[in-house]
């Protein structure tokens, strides 16, 4: 499959060459022109006629360098929010890959020290989450635990576990991972409505270039500028499809007997087998029951 920024290039190599041939030669175009219909009597003079072809030339050149850069503009756009977008989602996985660790670690302590009593202190049960937003409930379901009135357990050897330890290393992780969570949200948004306007610009280019190059090669043919008409670029960009067989449909055979094709005609001579041995089957039995 191509590449979107492979496509954006082929389609840019396109109306370079479309602008060039147009500038290269606006003016023996224009020539060409002004002559052809300066001969025709009543109309406009000469001079006039090349004028307005030359800056209708350019004006075509100009459009098509318009909408060229709109659209490699678009592909650089969408290019850099993914690129944003990537390095959102690097820090927010170091920030889950901390905070996965530190309640794993907490976790094995309150099992250590608390037991039985683990679940009830902090408030889980099951394993530890690894995606960000399960993870991110789960911490926030030990911070809220933890912030009970209660600051001491009593553990069954004699010794005392302060929960205000385990509350300050998780407490500023629930803001940070919140925030890159956040983040890369709004960036997957922004790489989305990028996306949009790269295809829609991509659109843009297909529609109204296509347009001006037959509008161009029209024009050079009638002027009979043949060699020019030939080097102009194709209406639409080359694009890799999958070429798709289509099926013919089977053909079915009706109860008069139109044909079905092979497959229907090998089902029927199954049929004819079958009821065939079936019929030889039940004479066989009444030339037993009539010798008996």
């Amino acid at each position: 499959m191509t590449s979107t920024f492979k496509m954006v290039d082929d389609r840019a190599q396109l109306a370079r060459r479309l602008e060039a041939l147009i500038e290269d030669n606006a003016e023996d175009t224009a020539r060409s022109m002004a002559a052809l219909f300066s001969a025709i009597p009543g109309t406009i003079p000469e001079q006039v006629w090349y004028e307005d072809e030359l800056l209708r030339q350019r004006l075509l050149a100009r459009r098509v360098a318009r909408l060229r850069r709109a659209m490699v503009d678009a592909s650089r756009e969408h290019f850099a929010s993914n690129r944003k977008l990537e390095a959102l989602r690097v820090r927010r996985d170091e920030t889950v890959a901390k905070a996965y660790s530190e309640l794993v670690e907490i976790r094995r302590q309150a099992r250590r020290l608390l037991a039985k009593k683990a679940p009830s202190v902090l408030g889980l049960r099951g394993r530890t989450r690894r995606k960000p937003r399960p993870l991110l409930r789960q911490i926030r379901t030990v911070v809220d635990c933890l912030s009970e009135p209660v600051t001491t357990i009593p553990t069954g050897s004699g010794l005392e576990v302060r929960l205000a330890i385990w509350m300050q290393t998780l407490e500023p992780l629930v803001e940070v991972l919140e925030s890159s969570i956040e983040a890369v949200t709004r960036g997957q948004t922004g790489a989305v409505v990028t996306l949009k306007g790269k295809r829609q610009a991509m659109g843009e280019f297909d529609q109204h270039f296509g347009r001006i190059g037959r509008f161009l090669k029209a024009t050079y043919q009638l002027v009979g500028l043949d060699e020019l008409a030939a080097q102009v670029p194709p209406s639409e960009p080359r694009q890799s499809r999958r070429k798709t067989e289509v099926r013919p449909a089977r053909k079915v055979r009706s109860k008069a007997g139109a044909d079905r094709g092979p497959l229907a005609n090998v089902v029927d001579l199954g049929r004819w087998v079958k009821q065939r041995l079936l019929g030889l089957g039940a004479e066989t039995r009444r030339r037993r029951v009539e010798i008996v």
